[in-house]
């Protein structure tokens, strides 16, 4: 079954995605040295198309800003109602298609200061896309920044067609839709043993193919079998945005920002001769062929000068989210660079885990900021660490309400989170962590009624192993109260 062209007969993945937060958008904003959104009172914040709305809902826990959002799947909207009405943050979801939406935000003269779209753009109609444009155009603030994820040549090159040949086979498949893609999969196996031309001459097939063996079908569904399925190039995306007064302002990738440092010498001569803003991201894309962007657009940018950059860089607090190991260097990476990553990772551990200026950091270590930048950054890719904000216990409350909720519902086998009031967000925690969080916060706080209480949620863990875990986790205990999620 399908609405506007968009899969709804099966419920999106159960996740969250880290770069919708308002903190981490802002933190990409002031990185490019472009002014954040400045609303006067609370901000506000809309998300099109939320899927489970787990990120809507986790930053609408973590904050007080005023949240809104609709999708087309009744099941998702009761998903998030569960952690609105435990929250009782200030969350309106709306189970309606763009254009009725649309109508209700013109109706009750709807401004924001982040309209969100993730998972959205690239598979949903033409006609959808027109409506969503519309919204954007109507209801975001002067300031108010648009994130949009997509799919973009030239890294769709190839697998684009094998997209359109897999979608015409689940078609002319039998059964409901999730009946549908398993004989796809299974048929995809023969189609690649089958020595074609196609497949040979476009190598990058093999990715999407991998992804079928190994993705849940869920995933799989909202992700390659819509009806509708759109790719294009940046510089189309750019043109649109700039139509409706939104200027293309930084990747919410972060280590988008540091790519030229990768560059040959010939292609940062280009990217030099390339004047143009547009020209010179469309060559990016290219160099290090990009298949999806998250891109952040604003509407009147303004500008940093480099000294505001730098000290709101500088004021930035930073804050731990896990145990200071397991850093994933290059391999090539020399011991020295190594060794350096490690001391800072043992900085923000500093102090029972307190949050830490970027200012501190330099001062600590001797090194320019913008020496350290690229480091902190990859170090928020892999989750070692976030921007860190001062919270109510209005957030606090919320937080923990939303918290009860998830430890309520049957644990998952991978992708375990919870809400962070420090963070404004969710944090990403192993299935070990999760469960000595869900004890400690029912009243296990000795090693050996905690140890017992994750025995029972995790019956085949070892004895050995349980208890180095459960001690790990009970010298970490500092670290979940400065995150927000103990007392």
């Amino acid at each position: 079954m399908e609405s506007y062209g968009y899969a709804t007969e099966l419920e999106y993945v159960d996740d969250f995605i880290p770069a919708l937060n308002p903190l981490w958008i802002d933190f990409s904003l002031t990185l490019a040295g472009v002014e954040c959104p400045k609303p006067q009172g609370k901000f506000r914040y809309l998300e099109l198309g939320f899927g489970l709305g787990n990120s809507l809902t986790l930053h609408a826990s973590c904050s007080e800003g005023e949240f809104m959002g609709n999708d087309f799947i009744p099941a998702h909207c009761q998903h998030a109602q569960k952690f609105i009405a435990a929250s009782q943050s200030y969350t309106q979801v709306y189970e309606e298609d763009f254009l009725g939406f649309y109508k209700r935000l013109l109706q009750e003269n709807r401004k924001f200061d982040y309209i969100i779209l993730h998972g959205v753009w690239s598979w949903v109609s033409r006609e959808n896309q027109e409506v969503i444009f519309e919204i954007i155009n109507h209801c975001l603030d002067l300031g108010g920044v648009v994130y949009v994820s997509y799919n973009v040549f030239p890294g769709w090159e190839g697998k684009y067609s094998l997209r359109h040949l897999l979608k015409t086979y689940e078609s002319n498949a039998s059964g409901n839709q999730e009946k549908r893609i398993q004989q796809t999969i299974s048929w995809a196996k023969d189609f690649f043993a089958s020595s074609s031309l196609y497949a040979q001459q476009n190598p990058r097939t093999q990715e999407i193919y991998q992804e079928l063996q190994t993705r849940e079908i869920n995933y799989l569904c909202h992700e390659f079998f819509n009806k509708d399925w759109h790719c294009l190039f940046f510089s189309q995306m750019a043109e649109s945005m700039r139509q409706i007064s939104c200027e293309f302002s930084t990747s919410a990738k972060l280590m988008w920002h540091f790519d030229p440092q990768t560059f040959s010498a010939q292609q940062k001569v280009l990217l030099a001769e390339a004047r143009d803003s547009i020209l010179q991201e469309q060559l990016k894309d290219y160099w290090i062929n990009e298949s999806f962007r998250m891109d952040c657009f604003v509407r009147g940018k303004r500008n940093l000068t480099q000294q505001e950059r730098t000290k709101r860089l500088l004021q930035t607090h930073f804050v731990l989210l896990k145990s200071p190991f397991g850093f994933q260097n290059l391999p090539e990476t020399p011991l020295e660079f190594q060794t350096l990553c490690q001391k800072i990772l043992d900085f923000f551990a500093k102090d029972s885990y307190q949050p830490k200026t970027l200012q501190s950091l330099v001062q600590n270590f001797g090194l320019e900021m913008e020496f350290l930048l690229p480091i902190v950054c990859a170090m928020m890719t892999q989750g070692f660490l976030h921007p860190a904000q001062a919270y109510s216990h209005r957030i606090s409350i919320q937080a923990k309400a939303h918290n009860q909720v998830l430890f309520s519902q049957k644990p998952k086998n991978t992708g375990l989170f919870l809400a962070s009031a420090s963070i404004g967000r969710g944090i990403f925690l192993d299935t070990i962590t999760w469960n000595c969080l869900k004890g400690y916060i029912q009243g296990n706080y000795k090693k050996e009624s905690l140890a017992e209480f994750v025995k029972c949620e995790i019956p085949n863990l070892p004895k050995e192993s349980l208890e180095n875990l459960v001690e790990r986790f009970l010298r970490d205990i500092p670290l979940y109260q400065v995150l927000g999620i103990l007392d």
